[in-house]
C-alpha cells in the first residue's frame, strides 16, 4: 500500500515522502479442489480434497490443521494453495511447504513475509525483499533456471540480479505467470505471455526470467498493489 512519511525539524515540516509498504499476507486461499483459511487465533483450517494425497478423499467441512509434526509452529500468518499443494508461513516467519519446515543453511535466520500461489507453482517473499519459487516451470513461471523444462521440488531463490538488485515488496501469481513490485514502484513479470500477460509483444509466448514491464502508459501513477489472473 502507499503510506506517507512526514519529516519535521525545529522549524516545522521539512519534507513529506510517499513510501510503498507491503500488503498484508494472505489469510485465505484456494487451489482447484481445496481451501485453506487462517482464523483470528492464527490457526489453519482446510477443506476439500487433499492435494498431496488423492486417495485421502474430501473434507466437506473446515477441519483444523494439526501441527503435531511441527512442534516449533505455534501459529500461522500466511497461507497459500494451488492444484498440487498448500504452503504457509508461521508467526515467526518460517516457511512451511508440503508439511516441512524450509531451512536454508547459508541463512539460518531467514524469515518470510508473504506468499502467492499459481496453478502449479508457489512464490514466497522473504524479509530481505527476495523471491523464492518452486513447483512446475513449464512456462517459466518460477523465474528460475532460465528454461521451461524443470520442476523445482523445494523453494529456490530467484537471483536478485534478475530484478537489478531492487528490493521486492509485493508478489502475485497467475496460473502460469508471476508478477513482482519493487520498492521503487517498478513492475516485473515472467512466465506465460500467451495473452500478453507480461506486456511483451504477443509473439513472445514466454519469459523464463523476470521482465521489466513498461509502465510508462500510467503517466507516472504509482502502483499500490498487484494481482494476477488466469
Amino acid at each position: 500500500d502507499l503510506a506517507s512519511l512526514s519529516i519535521y525539524g525545529d522549524d516545522g515540516l521539512i519534507e513529506t515522502r510517499h513510501l510503498l509498504c507491503p500488503a498484508p499476507p494472505p489469510r485465505l486461499d484456494a487451489g482447484s479442489e481445496h481451501t485453506v483459511l487462517l482464523d483470528q487465533q492464527n490457526r489453519m483450517w482446510a477443506w476439500g480434497s487433499a492435494p498431496e494425497n488423492r486417495n485421502y478423499g474430501s473434507v466437506e467441512w473446515p477441519e483444523l490443521v494439526s501441527t503435531e509434526t511441527l512442534p516449533s509452529v505455534t501459529g500461522f500468518k500466511a497461507a497459500g494453495a494451488n492444484q498440487l499443494s498448500s504452503i504457509a508461513i508461521d508467526v515467526n516467519g518460517k516457511l512451511i511447504y508440503r508439511g516441512l519446515l524450509f531451512t536454508y543453511s547459508k541463512e539460518p535466520d531467514l524469515r518470510f513475509v508473504t506468499t502467492a500461489s499459481g496453478a502449479e507453482h508457489h512464490l514466497a517473499l522473504d524479509n530481505k525483499g527476495r523471491i523464492w519459487a518452486w513447483g512446475k516451470n513449464g512456462s517459466g513461471q518460477t523465474g528460475v533456471n532460465g528454461d521451461g523444462n524443470s520442476f523445482l521440488r523445494k523453494p529456490t531463490l530467484i537471483k536478485p540480479a534478475s530484478f537489478l538488485g531492487k528490493k521486492i515488496i509485493a508478489i502475485a501469481a497467475g496460473n502460469y505467470h508471476s508478477l513482482a513490485l519493487d520498492d521503487q514502484g517498478q513492475l516485473w513479470g515472467w512466465g506465460s505471455n500467451y495473452s500478453s500477460h507480461l506486456g511483451i509483444l504477443p509473439n513472445d509466448h514466454y519469459s523464463y526470467i523476470p521482465w521489466q514491464i513498461d509502465i510508462s502508459p500510467l503517466n507516472g501513477v504509482r502502483i499500490k498493489g498487484i494481482s494476477a489472473g488466469y
